[in-house]
């Protein structure tokens, strides 16, 4: 009798689709209980589905090897809800439990831990309270281990460090108390550890520095104590994130920090950190995110940091920071979050880049700080500023203890940067000459209070970064006196009142990131006469822009982007202070060559540092007046319907950081003049219709970071020159009519750490040794070429890699043994070639896979049976027609054994080596004979003769006996 196993087959699902195969199932399955007398079960599957009730028990399913209930809502938090566990004791063959994501109460049964085949055991998202018994160390094969999101108390069991097969363990956001075990250290195949959110404490054990292929460490949010141990930094396997915030660490970073250059995010923030950050720090060049805030570090922000690029996320608020903010800083093109608030930090305030972006950038608490973009309200430099600073500071200490007297006489209220929750408080409302209020990045909820109209003398309000919902209030039309009003990133809905646009004294207006809808009137410039800052992304404004835009003289931003604005752009010929124009993301234009006229009439806008008018439907071409804004240092035109050539002018754009030109209708070649943009990061051509050759002019450009030239019609050798972009983080040419060797020189950019993409072109020889180099990268694909030879042995030394593609070339050999070392790989992809050798069994192990494609090579022998082997989901080894054995579903014959295929051998050997033994043994016969007669003598012979006969007869005889 087949087993039943309760996964579709692959061609069911596919002609059935997600719910007619649930719907089977579930029609297979009256209830639960049922199932327990299906004796020949080997897997049950009813993950993320809707079940209630209890688990019933399943006592009599001894082949069961495979049990998921995850995702359901089964149980009541009662002790009774694991009783079902123990009932599994007779399935000694289970390899995988699961019952996680339910409401599961209890205590984990002793008995669990007596499925010592475990290589899988899901349990988190429950209400499992009790300790973690000492028996989980009887789990000598589990590889993953998942206890996360329960109600564990105690410590960790010592017990734990048995599991030397283990490759991730996550206890996390449970109560689990005492010390770290120092057996941890004994889990060499550990890459992901989470014990976040508990009450651990003490010291880190020093051991944890023998995992070497840990590549996830959180520990955040627990009592950790004492230094950090200089062996977690010496861990160059970290490569995801490092995770010691809210702890209380003391101490200082080591300069083996250092160590970490293929680490993604490093978190140390809320500790008791204190001295320098270390000038080393600056070689992690695969940052992204950096946070050391609340901690007591001090010194200047190392000059060592302008290496970290990449950084999209640096916070070094809440610290004892001094001396001046970088000017670099301002460079960096991925910035999303920079936080340098409360710190010492003096001068002048940098004026470039992100510097310019009052939603990036947060320099509050700084007093000794000056300049800077407006919207930071910093005083102006000089000298009797600086004294004036002295009194302010005065003041900064006085007032709060003069307001606790006279509080109805305040007239300043700054409560931005804390975590302030609920809604602000009725109390306020007597709060009537305050001039200034500034509640930004806080967790205030609720509306903005109709009582703001009674604050008649108001001139600034912030409250960015809150959760404040609702309206806008009518009553905010009373307040005469109001030039800035700000609540980026909320909640708020509904239209402008109109009674806003009665405060003809606002310059600057920041509403970003809300959901505000209706339209902008048309006279809008005659509402705001002095109207400087108009910053409205991310809403759901509609209509026109309005014309009267062209008369607001002093405006200086313009942002409009991810509206629903319709119609044409209109003409902006009078902003001649404009430095930031965006529109991008909208429905403007109708595709016509028309459409890019207003770029022309921006020609008195020489300030101009940011336009933006990609993702519309904007038609033309681009009018070569664009290309003397040479300011310019960022031109997003990308989402368009733009055709023509690409100007030879665009060169004259030295100043440009990002370049965005993609998905539009571009022809002809790149102009090689674009390797005059020295100081460029970011250039996406991708999705047009480029040909001829790649520029060899790229190469001039050193701070290249990303390039995008992906889906065109380009062609020819990739150009050497390109190896000189040493700071080049991503590089995609899929999808071109490119052909050639790859020049050597790519695969020696280390630098390469996001995506190496060189897929769907015509790529000949093979992959070189320097593919060793790219130890940093994340993902690369050369599929869809004409590549040859073996995959080169070092190319498993780019341990970093999540994503491998060499599939449909023509490579030959066998998986590399070094292969063994990406334990990181999620997606491996070696289809369609000419692969060869055995499939390793050591890819089983590999505990992130997704997608693990070997299809139509030329493998041999047997399919391994461990990990992602079992999964079909994951595995494809279609095309291979000498393979055999393997989990039941991928439906290969079965292997012979060893001493069947012997048996085989043997009557072969025999017709083979037979006749050939009896021609020899019948000539040595025939030779003997004759030799023996050649002896008598001839007075003999005539007697001879008839015993000579008698010889032959014999000797013939013999012959016929041998054969």
């Amino acid at each position: 009798m087949r087993p039943l196993i309760l996964q579709p087959r692959r061609e069911e699902a596919k002609g059935k689709g997600t719910n007619a195969v649930l719907k089977h199932v579930l029609d297979t399955i009256n209830n639960l209980i049922s199932l327990s007398n299906a004796t020949n079960l080997e897997r049950l599957a009813l993950n993320a589905n809707a079940f209630t009730g209890n688990v019933p028990t399943f006592d009599r399913l001894q082949k069961l090897r495979g049990f998921a209930i995850n995702v359901n809502n089964l149980g009541n938090g009662k002790l009774d809800d694991l009783n079902f566990v123990s009932s599994l004791a007779n399935c000694t063959k289970l390899i995988r439990l699961g019952f996680g994501a339910n409401s599961l109460g209890g205590v984990l049964p002793k008995s669990l831990f007596n499925f010592t085949q475990l290589i899988d055991l899901t349990v988190g998202g429950n209400l499992i309270s009790g300790i973690i018994p000492s028996e989980i160390g009887q789990l000598v094969n589990i590889r993953r281990l998942f206890l996360f999101s329960n109600q564990f108390t105690g410590r960790i069991p010592d017990s734990i460090g048995n599991l030397k097969n283990v490759g991730v363990i996550s206890l996390r956001r449970n109560l689990l108390s005492g010390y770290m075990p120092s057996t941890f250290g004994n889990l060499t195949q550990l890459s992901r550890l989470y014990l976040d959110h508990n009450k651990l404490e003490g010291p880190l054990p020093s051991s944890l520095s023998k995992c070497r292929g840990l590549q996830l460490l959180d520990l955040c949010n627990n009592n950790f104590s004492g230094y950090v141990p200089k062996g977690i930094f010496s861990l160059s396997s970290l490569s995801i994130y490092l995770d010691l915030s809210d702890n209380h660490f003391v101490g200082s970073l080591p300069p083996e920090a250092g160590s970490l250059k293929n680490l993604g995010s490093f978190d140390v923030s809320n500790n008791m950190m204190s001295g320098v950050i270390p000038a080393s720090l600056g070689g992690c060049t695969s940052l992204v995110v950096l946070s050391i805030s609340g901690n007591t570090i001090q010194g200047e922000i190392p000059e060592s940091f302008r290496s970290l690029r990449g950084l999209e996320i640096l916070d070094l608020s809440d610290n004892n920071l001094t001396g001046k903010i970088p000017e670099f800083l301002g460079d960096f093109l991925f910035f999303k979050d920079l936080n340098l608030s409360f710190n010492g930090f003096v001068g002048k305030l940098p004026e470039l880049g992100a510097f310019k972006n009052l939603s990036i950038v947060c320099v509050d608490g700084n007093t000794k700080l000056c300049g800077g973009f407006q919207g930071f309200q910093l005083p102006k430099c000089s000298i009797e500023e600086s004294r004036k600073n002295r009194i302010l500071l005065f003041l900064i200490i006085m007032v709060p203890i003069l307001t606790v007297i006279f509080c109805r006489n305040l007239i300043e209220l700054d409560l931005s940067g804390n975590s302030f929750i609920g809604v602000i408080p009725v109390e306020f409302e007597s709060l009537t000459k305050l001039l200034y209020i500034n509640l930004h990045s806080n967790d205030l909820t609720g509306e903005i209070p109709k009582f703001i109209g009674n604050f008649t003398s108001l001139m600034f309000i912030s409250g960015l970064g809150n959760n404040f919902h609702g309206s806008i209030p009518d009553t905010l039309g009373q307040l005469s006196d109001l030039w800035f009003f700000g609540f980026a990133m909320n909640n708020l809905s509904g239209i402008l009142p109109p009674s806003f646009f009665n405060l003809s004294s606002l310059t600057n207006i920041d509403l970003p990131d809300n959901q505000i809808g209706g339209n902008l009137p048309s006279d809008i410039a005659q509402k705001f006469p002095g109207l400087i800052f108009l910053n409205l992304p991310i809403n759901k404004i509609s209509g026109n822009i309005p014309i009267s835009l062209s008369n607001a003289s002093n405006l200086e931003v313009l942002a409009l982007n991810e509206n629903a604005f319709t119609g044409s752009v209109p003409n902006f010929d009078r902003l001649q202070r404009l430095t930031h124009f965006a529109v991008n993301i909208n429905q403007l234009g109708n595709g016509k060559s028309d459409n890019l006229n207003f770029v022309s009439s921006l020609a008195n806008c020489t300030n101009l540092r940011g336009l933006g008018f990609g993702a519309n439907n904007l038609g033309g071409v681009l009018p070569k007046s664009l290309f003397n804004f040479t300011l310019l240092t960022d031109l997003t035109v990308g989402g368009n319907l733009i055709s023509g050539d690409i100007p030879s002018e665009i060169g004259q754009l030295v100043n440009m950081r990002r370049l965005f030109l993609f998905s539009n209708q571009f022809i002809g070649r790149i102009p090689e003049s674009i390797g005059k943009l020295k100081n460029v990061g970011i250039i996406s051509l991708s999705r047009n219709l480029l040909s001829g050759y790649i520029p060899s002019s790229f190469g001039n450009l050193t701070l290249l970071s990303r390039l995008y030239l992906q889906r065109n019609k380009l062609e020819g050798p990739i150009p050497s020159s390109l190896s000189n972009c040493r700071g080049l983080q991503l590089l995609d040419l899929s999808k071109n009519n490119l052909s050639g060797n790859i020049p050597k020189g790519i695969f020696s950019l280390s630098s390469l750490t996001i995506s190496l993409r060189l897929s769907d072109n015509h790529f000949v020889g093979s992959l070189p040794l320097e593919v060793g180099n790219l130890r940093n990268l994340v993902s690369f694909d050369v599929s869809n070429n004409m590549m040859s030879g073996v995959i080169p042995a070092n190319l498993g030394a780019c341990t970093s890699l999540v994503v491998l593609s060499i599939a449909g070339n023509t490579i030959h050999g066998e998986i590399p043994e070094s292969f063994r070392s990406l334990r990181g790989l999620e997606i491996l992809d070696l289809s369609r070639n000419n692969l060869t050798g055995k499939i390793p069994e050591f890819l089983g192990d590999f505990v992130f896979f997704k997608s693990l494609n070997l299809s139509l090579n030329g493998f041999v022998g047997k399919v391994p049976e461990i990990g992602a082997f079992k999964n079909l989901s994951i595995v494809s080894i279609d095309g291979n027609s000498k393979l055999c054995g393997g989990f039941q579903g991928f439906r290969l014959p079965k292997c012979s054994s060893e001493g069947l295929s012997r048996k085989k051998r043997i009557p072969l050997s025999l017709i083979i080596v037979v006749p050939i033994l009896t021609v020899i043994s019948v000539t040595l016969i025939v030779i003997f004979c004759l030799v023996y007669k050649s002896r008598y003598n001839k007075k003999e012979q005539s007697d001879m003769l008839l015993l000579n006969t008698e010889w032959v007869a014999r000797c013939q005889y013999m012959a016929i006996s041998i054969a």
